[in-house]
């Protein structure tokens, strides 16, 4: 519900009356008769189907267990310690790029 409520309030502050509300609402529900995909839409799951698949992959215990593996031996405690901070500081770079990389997007409440 909290999702949901949500995606409702962004819509509204981002939309520009009730007539963008309802065809961004309707939108998202599918009800209008826009294309199930365009060029637009391929780009962007090309762009992120590795950061998204990567996500996948580390939201599930796995990671944590291959980790839990290493650590039991006692190179690769040291070596789990040597690599936690690097792993961190790569995805800090990695994240940091990703957004100076972005295009210009203005925060959403300097519109008001």
């Amino acid at each position: 519900y909290t999702l949901f409520l949500t995606v409702i309030g962004f819509t509204i502050f981002n939309s520009d009356g009730i007539g963008g509300v309802t065809d961004s609402l309707f939108a998202m529900l599918g009800i209008t008769e826009l294309e199930l995909y365009n060029d637009e839409s391929v780009y962007y799951i090309l762009s992120y189907a590795v950061p998204t698949a990567v996500a996948a992959v580390l939201a599930t215990p796995l990671a944590k267990n291959i980790c839990a593996h290493i650590e039991r031996k006692e190179a690769g405690n040291f070596a789990m310690a040597v690599m936690r901070p690097i792993g961190y500081i790569a995805i800090l770079l990695i994240c940091t790029a990703s957004l100076v990389n972005g295009s210009f997007n203005p925060f959403i409440y300097f519109r008001f």
